[in-house]
């Protein structure tokens, strides 16, 4: 199991693809979008995460930022 570290701006990153789970960890307590889809997700039905989330199968989960500027996460996957 290998972290990475990623910078997430306002273009969505997929993070899971069903397959696997994953454990994102949130930099500096900022606001970080996500949503459950097979396809690049519409960015105005997302939730927000600030801190921390497990993601497990069946979930593709997209991440984005809508702040001023990108943020740092950590992607754990296994």
């Amino acid at each position: 199991m290998a972290t990475e570290r990623m910078t997430i701006g306002s273009e969505p990153v997929q993070i899971t693809d069903g397959t696997n789970s994953a454990l994102i960890s949130v930099f500096g307590g900022y606001p970080i979008s996500f949503a459950d889809s097979d396809v690049e997700p519409d960015k105005s039905v997302g939730d927000i995460i600030r801190d921390k989330m497990v993601v497990n199968p069946p979930l593709k989960v997209w991440l984005w930022s809508d702040g001023p500027g990108p943020h740092e996460v950590a992607v754990t996957r296994w």
